[in-house]
């Protein structure tokens, strides 16, 4: 086979081994008990060689738990070396430090194997609704109130399942039942991989991966340094102010720091890299974004006595980006989407009164900043609830702009009475009242006096942008450019 022949060889097998992941993905997607996974996608799914180096993920899943993973697996060959698991072993873990940054998150891996020969690993992973502890909030003052920790274990042994270990999980958990059921269902998906991944070697006749692992490395590693060296040499400094909690934020994240809210920062830090590339990339880097996802982690007790606990997620806007407008109420760069008021609704006695576009959240500019959402929540029961607001962010630092657009608008939250919620605590809303979530939106891009005419009027008649919102940003819509 020629050297052209064999590279086409190599990216067909490449193509159908995403093919494979993404079915691997979408069996978790299809199975999962918890909401967040089943519904909004909050997940990832991989495959990985002998050495635990990363090879393909999924579409399907968010950034923040592919990215942490791609490390993940080889934290379980350093404790399982490859040479002592055997066919039907499954491994988890949903340590902060070795997983995925938090405790609500499993990582579970399964190698695969062509005989008695281990030819590669899998390895998935999803939010569980529930570990114990304080819950979905950022009042922990250490990791060891936010939940159970389960070290890095065997959860299967050549297809016998350690019921010990779901016990003990179920048993720390306000919602046994879903947690156990989206163990099983990383479990399943991880079987589903290993199965696709067989029917592939057989197909291509392979006994093993190694040469396609090499050239998917070493492909991936010479694209990115060829598109790093055209970027000019220097050093390039930007700084993001972020609102913080009772004082201001070190980055450490050194054992046992609370980590729950760990995505408030690591959903930023793509506009903290964007502010730097801006410097030499100038007009072809996009705008500041809402950033952080408002995870809305809500609970209580029905009239009859019984307790709730559900999960659901606001989304702001996206920053403009060169030559389009930003996207509105999109998680970036989570991925992640959302979860049905229906589903919410089913789940607890919670009634979404209100779930709409927020008119002039989005930033002014040439190309717009997406908008965010204004959600208004209350209880059809007649008795209190509570909403965690660790993960709320730019209540006081809106998404800034770039290259003349002005910055979005930023978040807020109230109680539909009146009373202000500045802080990241656990809230409690009365019976009869309601929640109001404003979701910020992401800044805009380029002079606002060039956005063309044509735009400005679209915007007024989609009601993304009201008549005093026009006349603010662009004169009204008057001063808009001519079309290019």
């Amino acid at each position: 086979m020629n050297e052209a022949l064999k590279r086409i060889h190599m990216q067909v097998m490449w193509n159908r081994l995403i093919a494979v992941v993404e079915e691997q993905a979408q069996a978790l997607l299809h199975t999962a008990f918890g909401a967040i996974t089943r519904e909004a996608g909050d997940l990832s799914a991989g495959v990985y060689d002998t050495g635990g180096r990363m090879l393909a993920q999924a579409v399907t899943g968010t950034p923040g738990h592919v990215n942490t993973m791609a490390a993940a697996v080889r934290h379980f060959l350093d404790r399982f070396p490859i040479a002592t698991m055997r066919p039907g072993d499954v491994f988890v873990t949903n340590d902060p430090w070795f997983g995925t940054g938090h405790l609500f998150d499993f990582v579970m891996v399964t190698p695969v194997f062509r005989g008695e020969q281990p030819v590669g690993l899998f390895a998935s992973t999803c939010h569980t609704p529930d570990v114990g502890g304080v819950g979905f909030s950022a009042e922990a003052r250490s990791v060891y109130e936010e939940g159970i920790c389960v070290p890095h274990l065997r959860l299967r042994e050549q297809g016998a399942i350690d019921e010990k270990v779901f016990a003990i999980i179920m048993a720390n958990s306000r919602n046994p039942i879903e947690a156990r059921g989206d163990l099983l269902s990383l479990i399943a998906c991880n079987d589903v991989g290993a199965a696709r991944l067989a029917d592939m070697m057989r197909e291509f006749e392979l006994d093993a991966i190694d040469e396609l692992a090499a050239h998917i490395l070493d492909t991936s590693r010479e694209a990115t340094r060829e598109v790093i060296g055209r970027l000019p040499r220097g050093s390039f400094r930007t700084a993001m102010t972020l609102d913080g909690y009772e004082s201001p934020i070190e980055l450490r994240a050194l054992r046992p720091a609370p980590v729950t809210a760990r995505h408030v920062i690591g959903q930023m830090l793509p506009d903290l890299m964007f502010g730097a590339l801006a410097q030499v990339l100038d007009g072809r880097v996009p705008a500041e974004s809402a950033g952080s996802i408002w995870v809305l982690p809500m609970a209580g007790t029905r009239a009859q006595g019984t307790p709730f606990n559900v999960l659901n997620v606001g989304l702001g806007g996206t920053g403009a980006r060169p030559g389009k407008d930003g996207l509105n109420t999109t998680a970036f760069p989570s991925g992640v989407g959302v979860v049905p008021v229906e589903i919410t609704e089913n789940e607890s006695p919670l009634v979404f009164w209100i779930k709409e576009y927020l008119p002039d959240s989005g930033g002014a500019g040439e190309f717009r900043g997406g908008l965010g959402q204004r959600i208004e929540i209350g209880n059809s029961d007649p008795t209190s609830f509570t909403v965690g607001a660790g993960t709320f962010d730019r209540l006081r630092n809106p998404a800034a702009g770039r290259s003349g657009g002005r910055p979005g608008r930023h978040g807020a939250a109230r109680l539909g009475s009146g009373a202000v919620l500045a802080t990241k605590a656990v809230h409690t809303v009365p019976p009869g009242d309601r929640i109001v979530l404003e979701l910020p939106g992401g800044g805009g891009v380029g002079d606002p006096a060039r956005r063309t005419r044509s735009r400005i009027d679209a915007d007024l008649a989609a009601g993304l942008v009201s008549a005093d919102g026009a006349a603010r940003d662009y004169d009204g819509g008057r001063t808009g450019a001519p079309e290019a």
